[in-house]
This record gives structure tokens, sequence and C-alpha cells, in this order.
């Protein structure tokens, strides 16, 4: 297609047929094939095991049992291997099926608010639950929306994801200096924008004592609501069996 390089157009087509085969199978049957994704990585990626076993033990406490730090880390790498799933699934899924998926809790009168006044808002979430299946919600609900992206992974497999992450409206801006005029330019439009700001990905933030530890935490949200106005509506997503709220 004109515009993508072999590599994009390639990386596209392995998403949709992923999607295709997704979005063919039972739920339960594709969160089950999910789960054993989950137990191989965990078992052949001995860097990224340790990592997430040493963050649960500063988020549970060091005098958690080994066997119980592991078992736990064992659910986190499936539980992210469901959210890849649900992710491959956007962009077959129709406006119904997904809301009959992900349930709304509180009021979404503070961003209509918002935007009536003319300004902007910022929806900042975390890595928590299938961020990127359940904030499908915000365009679907009517509002135009730019969801922020920052590439940590290679072009490939970038470029799939956020082809998926478009699915179902989203337009994507990558957190560049010229990305960032763009953003305040939308914001400052009356439009939405969607960003996570529990990993500092830039090496830009501030630092912060989180569980016990110094890091660095981004503040672009903050900056962005203070060079525009816009109002930041913390959002969170947590998974269920078959759902998300």
């Amino acid at each position: 297609p004109k515009g993508l390089t072999t590599k994009q157009w390639l990386s596209r087509y392995v998403a949709d047929v992923s999607g295709w085969v997704t979005t063919t199978l039972p739920l339960p049957i594709g969160y089950w094939l999910a789960d054993r994704m989950g137990d191989l990585f965990y078992r052949i990626s001995p860097g990224y095991r340790s990592s997430v076993i040493d963050n649960l033990r500063h988020v549970i406490g060091a005098e958690t049992p080994l066997d119980e730090l592991r078992g736990i880390a064992r659910r986190t790498f499936r539980y992210s291997a469901r959210n890849f799933y649900d992710l491959t699934r956007v962009r077959r899924l129709t406006v119904a099926q997904l809301n009959q998926q992900v349930t709304t809790i509180g009021s979404w009168d503070v961003v209509d608010e918002a935007i009536a006044r003319g300004r902007g808002v910022i929806f900042v979430t975390a890595h928590i639950g299938a961020f990127d299946f359940a904030g499908q919600s915000i365009p679907t609900h009517g509002y135009p929306a730019v969801l922020v992206t920052v590439r940590t992974v290679s072009e490939f497999i970038h470029e799939g994801v956020t082809y998926l992450r478009a699915g179902l409206g989203f337009d994507l801006e990558e957190a560049t200096p010229g990305g960032l005029r763009r953003l305040m330019r939308s914001l400052r439009q009356g439009k939405t924008i969607g960003l996570a700001s529990d990993r500092d990905f830039l090496r830009n933030g501030v630092p912060v004592t989180f569980f016990g530890e110094q890091t660095t935490l981004p503040v672009g949200a903050v900056r962005l609501a203070l060079e525009t106005g816009a109002t930041i509506v913390p959002i969170i997503c947590r998974r269920h069996r078959l759902r998300h709220t």
C-alpha cells in the first residue's frame, strides 16, 4: 500500500491474521492458550522473570516467600499474554461487541464538561489490566482521541502494535518534540489524549520514592495540562474472568 514499507505492511498483515485467529476462537479457549504462552515465556525468559519477581517483592513485601512470589509472577506473565491476546482482537470487533466486554464504572460527565468549555481532556492511565483493549471505550464513546505512543520494541513489533491500538478510532502520536506540539494543538481544539504515566520511558521524569525505591516518573500529563488548561482524568482498567471494568 502507498506510504508503507514492506516491513510495515508485513507487520500489519501479521496483526490482521492474528486478529482473525483470536476472534474466531471462543474466548475461554483463547485465554487458555494465552495462559500457556505466558507460562512458556515465564520459563524461557529468566531475565524478565527475575525482574518481575524483584518488582513484586518491593510491592508485596520483602518477607514474602519466594515460592509465593514465583506463583504471582507466573500469573503476571499469563495476564500479560491475555492482554496481548485481547489487543489482537480489537480491529475485528464491533463497538457493540467491545461494549459487551467493557463496563465503565463512574461518570463521563467530567469529560463532557471539559469539552463543553473548549478544553481538552488528558486521560492518564497505567500498565494495569488490558489497557489497550478496555481503553478503546474512549473513542467508541464518541470522543476524538489521540493515543500517545513510545517505541520500546523493534520496529516490526511496534508497527503491528500501534496498528492494532488504532483499531476503533484512536489517532496515534509519538512522544517527540513535534508530537508534543501537535498534542497541545489537539487539546486546544477540545480533543482528548491518552497516555500511561507509570513508567518513565524517555528518562526525563522527576525523582520519586516508589515502593521504597528511588526512581523517576513522567510528568508530561501535568505539563500538558498546565500549558493548555486541559483536565486530567485518571482511568484504570481491571481484568475479570471474561470481562473488564
